[in-house]
């Protein structure tokens, strides 16, 4: 039976939950969908931006680490390692 009600032209469409939602009430303000969603999608592109920093300044670290190790070691190649060559 409800294969049956499914195939109805439209049902998903007809769904409650599936009706835009002009309005949204939070606590002291009514806002919008779309300034929920601009929101979210800020914050999402902040969180990214923020993340690639971090990982491109741990990397750095890192990099500088490895770098001093290997010159105490005497094993640094200054021709090879030349503006983050090998180019």
């Amino acid at each position: 039976m409800v294969v049956l009600v499914a195939l109805k032209k439209g049902f998903w469409d007809n769904d409650v939950f599936y009706k835009r939602l002009p309005d949204i009430p939070l606590a002291n303000t009514i806002t919008t969908a779309d300034t929920i969603g601009t929101v979210a999608a800020v914050g999402a592109t902040a969180a990214v931006i923020v993340h690639g920093a971090a990982t491109l300044t741990r990397n750095k670290i890192l990099d500088m680490k490895e770098e001093k190790r290997l010159k105490e070691q005497g094993l640094w190649d200054e021709k090879k390692h030349n503006n983050g060559g090998g180019h």
